[in-house]
């Protein structure tokens, strides 16, 4: 129950608890988690951006695998979405996204 509410932030309108709930998911390094976190990276805040593709980095310990720029844009992030979306549904073949 906890987790559902904590995935169900990132779709929050409030940009604090966006950021709260996309925090929370990466620390859990749960591949139930993945979908939420492919959603926030398309995030209008860029902040948001850069927790999600951190978490996602520490779930598929995959740390250097796709990387962005230290001043990423919605592009670089955008791209790396769609690198991160193909990962998972190689590992997840039947996963269900969340866009």
């Amino acid at each position: 129950e906890k987790m559902a509410f904590m995935r169900g932030l990132v779709t929050e309108k409030n940009y604090f608890r966006r950021l709260i709930g996309v925090k929370f998911l990466a620390r859990e390094q749960d591949m139930d988690n993945v979908p939420a976190l492919l959603y926030a990276l398309g995030d209008p805040d860029l902040r948001i951006c850069r927790e999600a593709h951190d978490g996602l980095r520490l779930i598929s310990r995959k740390l250097n695998s796709i990387k962005v720029p230290e001043k990423a844009n919605k592009t670089d992030y955008e791209s790396a979405k769609k690198q991160w979306t193909e990962w998972f549904l190689k590992i997840r073949p039947g996963g269900e996204l969340l866009d």
